[in-house]
Order: structure tokens, then sequence, then C-alpha cells
């Protein structure tokens, strides 16, 4: 299965989007977003459902809306996801232990 990987070239400060396989730092496939996204909608609706169950209605009638919390929690979840994955892109090193000879990330 082949992920889209964002990486950084050495000694080039440019972002390159090629396609790799998985386990490769960086990378970013439609399936990982889309969990992102309802595990962002998932913990806004928790959110908003215990808002609903434990707090008295005067608060809720008085306070501003806070449904878009969920929808704002799938949003920044798929974001966390591509931010995350350009921080391994970029950030993250790979390499081979010469002791144990064991693939290492840092």
């Amino acid at each position: 299965m082949c992920f889209l990987l964002i990486g950084m070239t050495w000694f080039k400060f440019k972002v390159s989007v090629t396609l790799s396989f998985s386990g490769t730092n960086g990378g970013i496939s439609l399936v990982g977003t889309l969990a992102s996204f309802v595990g962002g909608v998932l913990v806004g609706g928790a959110f908003y459902l215990s808002l609903l169950l434990l707090c008295n209605q005067d608060y809720l009638t008085s306070a501003p809306p806070q449904w878009p919390i969920v929808p704002l929690g799938g949003l920044f979840g798929a974001v966390g996801s591509l931010v995350d994955s350009l921080l391994g892109a970029t950030l993250q090193y790979s390499g081979k232990d010469f002791v144990f000879f064991q693939h290492i990330d840092f």
C-alpha cells in the first residue's frame, strides 16, 4: 500500500511530495486523515454531550452556542494529523543502529 509522503531533501529546505510505502516518516493517507477527522468529531461530540447532560440549563441558555465544537474538533483533528505528518517528514530521524542492527527513529 502506498502513501503520500511530504519530506525534506538533505541540504535543501524545500518540501517534496513523493509516493512511498507504509511505515515512512511523514506518510499521509486518506484513511488516516479521515480517521483523525472522525476522532476529532467524537471528542467534540463527547464534550457537547457532557455539557448537555451535566450543566445547568440556565448556564447553557446564557452561554454562547457550544455545538460548533463538534465540527471544529473534526477539523482540528485532521489538521493536527497533517501537521504531525509534516513534522515527521521534516524533523524525525530514521536510521540504522549498527550495534543491534535495528531500525531506529528519533
